[in-house]
């Protein structure tokens, strides 16, 4: 196991038995995505699922006849489902499963090493995470979900490439790019994708937790005019990408930007958006 798959699941672990922390965040999650579809027999793929702490399995499982959970831990995915075995005929596990396609090459590096041989590296990593294709998740589903997993690729950016390195910001474009358009392929003709995204925490946005709600979204665009968020996680950038790039443009009908909302947990708040 690579350090960064080590951290993955090291987070994992740390946050199985975070049930109630999820409790806010869940509930938005889930009613979404429980009232987006109306199909005799929809299916479902929830990316990065994870522990699962950020869907009620047992609410999804009332609204589709088919779940497919996704994820590069087995082991979280397993202990998520233990207890739906009510639903154990519906859900399908595709795990270990990197969605970024490129877990293994960041692995293998060591944060601001430097040098020609790290550049050529790097160069190598763009050129793959623009061309991944994870098997078996291409028109499957009538949903599928990215359930907060592009702010965790790019946290295996930084953690193995670096912010500093001058092709990051690259890197970055390429597989955020690249992560929409395998979410809007994997839905069949008609379908819905939804894209969840931390967008910002209370570390550098200390007022998060006592803006008021019907206050948020203006508070929220406050901090990203001044650039206060998570690198590649900006809400209106990715709108844009998906209004303006060719290859992604053509898979969408319509795009909209859920109202954001606060997710408590633990030490840190975060601001959370759905598209």
């Amino acid at each position: 196991m690579n350090d960064l798959l080590t951290t993955i699941v090291g987070r994992n672990e740390e946050f199985r038995h975070g049930w109630k922390d999820f409790e806010n965040h869940r509930i938005r999650v889930t009613g979404l995505l429980a009232s987006c579809f109306e199909s005799p027999q929809p299916t479902i793929a929830l990316w990065g699922a994870g522990n699962c702490n950020d869907v009620d399995l047992s609410v999804i499982g009332r609204h589709y006849q088919a779940i497919h959970l996704v994820d590069v831990d087995r082991r979280a995915v397993d202990s998520a489902v233990h207890d739906q075995q009510e639903m154990a005929r519906r859900i399908t596990i595709h795990a270990p499963m990197d969605l970024s396609g490129i877990l293994e090459q960041l692995g293998g590096l060591r944060v601001n090493q430097g040098g020609p041989r790290f550049d050529d590296e790097v160069n190598s990593i763009i050129e793959a995470a623009g061309s991944s294709t994870p098997a078996g998740l291409h028109g499957q589903v009538d949903v599928a979900a990215s359930m907060c997993l592009l702010t965790q690729i790019v946290d295996g950016l930084r953690m193995s490439v670096g912010e500093n390195h001058r092709s990051f910001v690259e890197l970055v474009a390429v597989v955020r790019r690249r992560h929409l358009q395998l979410l809007l392929e994997s839905v069949r003709q008609g379908g819905v994708a939804f894209l969840f995204s931390d967008v910002v925490s209370s570390e550098t946005a200390p007022e998060i937790p006592t803006t008021p709600e019907e206050q948020f979204g203006d508070y929220l665009i406050g901090l990203i005019r001044n650039n206060n968020f998570f690198t590649g996680a900006n809400p209106f950038a990715i709108l844009k990408l998906l209004q303006t790039d060719t290859q992604l443009n053509c898979l969408v009908d319509q795009v909209q930007l859920i109202q954001p909302w606060k997710w408590n947990l633990g030490p840190r708040w975060y601001a959370v958006t759905a598209i």
